[in-house]
This record gives C-alpha cells, sequence and structure tokens, in this order.
C-alpha cells in the first residue's frame, strides 16, 4: 500500500509532539540575557490551569533583597492574577503593583528586564545561598501553589537578574524656602538693608 507524503508528515508530527512532550513538561525555560536555557534541576508546579516553571531566588551574600525568577504558564479560558507570595524564612516577599496579571492561555516571565518582578527580602541572610526556600504562590483564581525553589547566586545565566532599587523619595527644604535663598534677602546672599529716610525739610 502507498502512502501519501501529507499522512507520513501527520506521524513524523504525532512522534515529534509524543518524544517532546515529557521533556517539556519537566523542565523549566530560563529567559533571562535574552535566551531561552533548558534547566531540567530547577523546579516546577501547577495548581488548576495555572503551571510555574524555572522557579529560582537569586541573591547576593552581602545583599538583604533577592529576586524570585519563575514563568507562568496559563493554560485556561479565563484570566488570573498572582495575588501574594510567602518565603519561608524571609521577611516579606512583594508583588510588584501588589498583584501579577496571568492573562487566559498565556505566558508571563517574572523577574527579566522591565518585566513583572517579585522581591524577597531575606531575614538575616535567610534562606541562604544553597538552600532550597518554601515557597507559597497565591492565585486569584487557581488557588495556593506550594514549591521548593533553590537559593542561586546571582551569576552566570542569573547575574543579570536583580532587584531593582527601591525609589528614595525626595524631600523639600524645610519651611519651603528656597535653596541658596535667606529669608527676606536675596539668592545666596545677606539680608538686604532699607537705606535710611531722608530728612524732611523743614
Amino acid at each position: 500500500m502507498r502512502v501519501s507524503p501529507k499522512f507520513r508528515r501527520g506521524i513524523a508530527a504525532a512522534a515529534l509532539v509524543l518524544t517532546l512532550g515529557p521533556l517539556a513538561a519537566g523542565c523549566g525555560v530560563d529567559f533571562s540575557s535574552g535566551t531561552t536555557q533548558i534547566h531540567p534541576d530547577n523546579p516546577s508546579g501547577q495548581v488548576g490551569d495555572i503551571k510555574v516553571q524555572n522557579v529560582v531566588i537569586v541573591a547576593n551574600d552581602d545583599q538583604e533583597q533577592a529576586l524570585l525568577s519563575m514563568a507562568i504558564v496559563s493554560n485556561g479560558a479565563t484570566a488570573d492574577a498572582l495575588t501574594g507570595v510567602e518565603v519561608a524564612g524571609a521577611r516579606e516577599a512583594r508583588v510588584t503593583g501588589g498583584r501579577l496579571e496571568v492573562p487566559a492561555g498565556g505566558l508571563v516571565i517574572v523577574g527579566a528586564g522591565d518585566g513583572p518582578s517579585v522581591t524577597v527580602t531575606r531575614n538575616d541572610d535567610k534562606p541562604a545561598l544553597g538552600d532550597f526556600a518554601q515557597l507559597t504562590l497565591n492565585f486569584e483564581q487557581a488557588g495556593q501553589l506550594q514549591v521548593q525553589a533553590p537559593v542561586v547566586a546571582a551569576t552566570g545565566p542569573y547575574a543579570s537578574l536583580t532587584p531593582r532599587p527601591t525609589p528614595t523619595p525626595t524631600s523639600s527644604p524645610a519651611g519651603g524656602e528656597t535653596p541658596g535663598r535667606t529669608p527676606g534677602g536675596t539668592p545666596g546672599g545677606s539680608p538686604t538693608e532699607t537705606p535710611p529716610a531722608s530728612p524732611t525739610a523743614q
């Protein structure tokens, strides 16, 4: 029996899906430095229609703040949102803007470039480099997901992943005075003197 080329292409495509399916399900994707890298050792987890991949905490020994890096994939028909993160041993974990929107059927990269981020404030350097930290991710629709994330140094593929500095509010001079201007005087000078009045002629 002669097999048509179209039928052969269909068989090849099905075989490729069956081969790559388990690999894609078990691997995380790291989008740091503008590249796509597979890290099978990094944890992943799923709750409802939400799956997280390549979950790591990037930290430096001399810095209090660390960065959570991960990919969030939605397989659902409705949008969801990451509303909170808890990291065991850390002081706090803060999601940019308080919540992170996950579009239906979409992919969100957390902690890369100017995209959304989660900043982890460590408690006396805990979690420390080399630890596995217990994470609790709270999703608005899918619910709660727990996963253990390795704490890695900001080197190699993670060198560009660092927490963004918190803006420092600027304060204006006390009393609303303009710098370099003395009260009742000229800029940067001493108070102006009023010339004495001329005597009135009798």
